[in-house]
């Protein structure tokens, strides 16, 4: 995979990826911070990870789509298998997260999102290609 840690294009993109997602949740924008995804990796490059750091320490792990700019996916850990920072819901709205944050959700990871390689072999919600 590729590493630019200089790149300005990255680096710009990964600013405009922390505004936009700090729109989305209305938070202040010095609470989040944007690298690069180490586990996550698109044509080559590593995706980018954002993290949304609450002032009282609580800190929420998102990936950026590469489809869409402002959808992010939130990680949190697999039902199926214990795998830490997998995606397990789409957020293009601060709703999307209350909605995940009821504790009457469905905890069920979408299929969608059963692509991810941090998920444990014979995880019964990991789909390769999918």
């Amino acid at each position: 995979m590729h590493t630019h840690p200089g790149d300005p294009r990255r680096a710009a993109h990964r600013r405009r990826l922390a505004r936009s997602l700090a729109a989305i949740l209305g938070v202040d924008p010095v609470w989040v911070t944007a690298g690069d995804d180490r586990h996550r990796g698109y044509g080559g490059w590593p995706g980018y990870l954002l993290a949304v750091t609450e002032p009282e320490g609580t800190t929420w792990r998102f990936i950026a789509t590469p489809a869409a700019a402002d959808v992010f996916l939130l990680l949190g850990d697999c039902p199926g298998c214990g795998a830490t920072e997998v995606p397990i819901v789409a957020v293009a709205e601060l709703a999307d997260l209350g909605r995940h944050l009821d504790p009457r959700a469905d905890t069920t990871v979408p299929a969608e999102f059963g692509w991810d390689p941090r998920h444990r072999p014979g995880c019964r919600n990991h789909h390769p290609g999918s």
